[in-house]
């Protein structure tokens, strides 16, 4: 059985000790574990389905425009057939997908630097597209640093330890179709 957790017990300092032990039995258990409570609106959520609903459903020569092979950032639209989970096989992945990562400024010296994973989103030419991503990568990773919380404590860290690792992250959002 898939673990349940409501964060809610955590961020409301009602059963903080509670929710941290169910999480570590959780990952020394099964392994993962289902998330509620977690804050992120339903309606964000909702917008970037929408969003992406209308994104994938765009003519491929529209989402070639943003394709992930015209930049050496690994961000923007991987058409169908383009990776696979295992390059040995012979098999490509039944997929698209449309990748951001934390959005950096093309003049940032990372970026100039080519280093790897640190670059600029490409964006459809789509209303509220843009906005809404961001908006869902800010709000998941707002998640992650509290979540890295409660991990620090199951560990026995400070609860803090992991925050530094979460300003300007290598964290990529990724939705697929």
């Amino acid at each position: 059985m898939i673990p349940v957790l409501d964060f809610e017990r955590f961020t409301s300092g009602t059963d903080r000790e509670g929710f941290v032990a169910d999480l570590g039995a959780a990952a020394r258990g099964p392994g993962f574990f289902l998330l509620t409570g977690h804050g992120i609106d339903p309606a964000l959520r909702a917008q970037v389905f929408a969003q992406a609903d209308t994104f994938f459903s765009l003519p491929a020569a529209e989402k070639e425009k943003v394709s992930i092979l015209k930049t050496p950032h690994y961000r923007g639209w991987a058409h169908d057939g383009l990776e696979s989970l295992d390059e040995t096989s012979g098999q490509k992945d039944r997929k698209e997908s449309f990748n951001i990562g934390f959005d950096l400024d093309p003049a940032d010296p990372r970026v100039a630097a080519g280093e790897p994973f640190r670059g600029v989103n490409q964006w459809p030419d789509l209303p509220g597209f843009r906005e809404t991503m961001l908006a869902y990568y800010d709000a998941a990773l707002d998640l992650g640093v509290r979540l890295s919380r409660a991990i620090a404590l199951d560990i026995g860290l400070p609860e803090d330890h992991f925050d530094c690792a979460f300003h300007e992250p290598l964290a990529a959002l990724r939705v697929l179709h």
